[in-house]
Formats: structure tokens, sequence, C-alpha cells
């Protein structure tokens, strides 16, 4: 059987970000927080809020996507108002504060999104800043759809992710950064990327040196799963269903999208030619995945030292 663990390993590292665009994410990430924490000073004369880094940019499982924008998720919270401004405060509110503060980010437009605020700039990347507020110590974000504030805690979240990549190792952050990628290459609209990170976190099947072999395991898993339960629940507050706002259809088409994808990984791993087994994989992956000669020689190696067994050997081995 084909090892393709070094091609997997390669094309790990280049679907994730470059360093120059995760420079750009930072760099407007801080830019925004000054300015948020300027206006809650000179205009709202209040102290300004403090901040959490959440979502793929925290569990450093973002994705350099293709053809559309990459993003990062910085929580805004006001730890620095009373403890009841949430029982007094509409989410709209609290929405139209950080609209002022951040509405002149240089070569960025704004646009006011049902949980968050979102900063688009021209380089192909967004900022999304959720609002949170914090009652009897638990965490709400501003949710203007509703105009209500909706239990939720990404500090929790984070937390939780964290537990598990200590119990499965790297090996499983891989494995998400991989499927996020075969998800942007595949344009599964409804293949998330949070969807991916609790599927893969729930169902992280590891094999020791063996990225290839680990994500086919994985994925039969999460098609199992997904067949059985049908939904995927947030293992944090609010506790919903990631799949509660689909149709029947949408459902079965995930779950045909993992089955497939394990049908065609199944059978590179199954293959003994490299290459060959490389061209299952670019299917699913794309043209940034690139066969390592080092698996190639690997394998030509690891045919070479087999042993060999005669018809009627003299004694039996071992004695």
């Amino acid at each position: 059987m084909a090892n393709l663990d070094s091609s997997f390993l390669n094309f790990c590292e280049k679907v994730r970000l470059t360093k120059s665009k995760k420079e750009n994410l930072i760099v407007s990430r801080e830019a925004n927080r000054d300015r948020i924490k300027k206006h809650f000073k000179e205009i709202l004369k209040e102290e300004g809020p403090d901040f959490f880094q959440q979502g793929s940019f925290s569990f450093k499982t973002t994705v350099n996507p293709i053809d559309c924008e990459y993003d990062v998720d910085d929580g805004v919270y006001l730890n620095n108002l009373d403890d009841d401004f949430i029982d007094k405060t509409l989410p709209k509110t609290a929405h139209s504060w950080i609209i002022d503060a951040v509405k002149d980010a240089t070569n960025a437009r704004v646009i006011d999104k049902p949980n968050c605020i979102r900063v688009v700039y021209a380089k192909d990347y967004h900022l999304d800043l959720p609002i949170y507020g914090k009652k009897d110590d638990k965490f709400y974000v501003a949710n203007i759809k509703s105009n209500k504030w909706i239990e939720n805690d990404p500090k929790g979240f984070n937390d939780w992710f964290y537990a598990k990549l200590s119990i499965h190792s790297e090996q499983m952050r891989r494995n998400i950064i991989n499927l996020k990628a075969w998800a942007d290459f595949n344009s599964f609209n409804n293949i998330t990327g949070i969807l991916i990170i609790v599927l893969v976190c729930e169902n992280h099947l590891s094999i020791l040196d063996r990225d290839d072999k680990s994500i086919n395991e994985t994925v039969k898993a999460i098609s199992n799963y997904l067949k059985i339960y049908r939904s995927v629940i947030m293992p944090v507050q609010p506790f919903d269903n990631l799949l509660g706002k689909l149709s029947d259809n949408d459902i079965n088409n995930i779950i045909t999208s993992f089955e497939n994808f394990s049908n065609i990984a199944q059978k590179a791993i199954d293959e003994s030619d490299s290459e060959k087994a490389g061209d299952y994989w670019i299917k699913l992956l794309g043209d940034r995945f690139k066969i390592i000669k080092e698996n190639i020689n690997k394998n030509i190696q690891e045919k070479s030292i087999s042993p060999i067994f005669l018809n009627n050997p003299s004694k039996p081995w071992g004695l």
C-alpha cells in the first residue's frame, strides 16, 4: 500500500495561511481593538472592553481558501460595563457602538450581521467582531436579528477544543485543516469550518505517522456518526444543533460527501503505486496536493526489503 504521509504533511502546510496573511490579520485585529478602546474612552466615556481571540485563528486551523475570503473572529467583551447592562441595553445599541468605532477603518467596509460586526478588507480577508455581555457568570452574544442577548460560550469552546487536542495530538488539528481544504476545494457550502471542527474532535482516530490513514478512518467514523444521529450538537452553550437549519436532503448530501471521500481515500490507501494513489487524493483535495518524492522512494524501499519466503524452507522460521 502507498504511504503518502509526507505528502499530507506538505499539503497541510501548503493550505495553511501564509505568514504574510497571518500578519495582515493580526495588524487589522490590533488596529480595530485600538479604535474600539479609543471610542469607548473618548466618545462613550467608558473604559474599553476586553477582547478574546476565538474561532479557527485561535485554534490554528484557518485555511487559505482558493477563491473566497479568509477571516478572524475577535470577541468584544463588554466586561467594562455594569453587570446588569444587558438587561437595559438592546443588542442593536451595542452593535452601533462597535460600528461607530470601526467605520473609519482604512480601505474597509463595515457590515452589520446578526451576531457580529464584519469589517471587510480589500486584501480578501475580513474581521468578525461578535459582542458579548456577562450576567450571573454566563456569557451572552448580542444578536440583532432577534434583538436579544443569546447565551453563548466561545471561551468554553476554546477550552473544549484544546482538551480534545491534548488527547489526540497535532494529527487531529491537521485532519481538521485538510478537511476544511477539501470542503473549500469542492465548494461544500453546508460543510462549514465549525462543523468540521466538532465532527473531527468527536470522531478522530489517530494512526501514528500515517495522516492519510488517519483522515480516512476519521471520515468513516464521521459518516457513521451522521447516519446514526443526523445532528451535530455544539459541546458548549448554547448547545445548538449545527445541522438544525438544514433540510433532510441537505443532511443526506453532507453524509454522501463524507462517504464519497472515504470511498476514494480507501482506493488511494489500497493502491500500491504512489503516483496512482496521489491521483486519487488530488481528485479529493485539488492540485495543491503534491506527491513528495520521498513517498515514492519509501514505497520502493519497503518493497525491496520485504522478506522472501521459500516454498520449501529447510527448517521452520525461528527454530
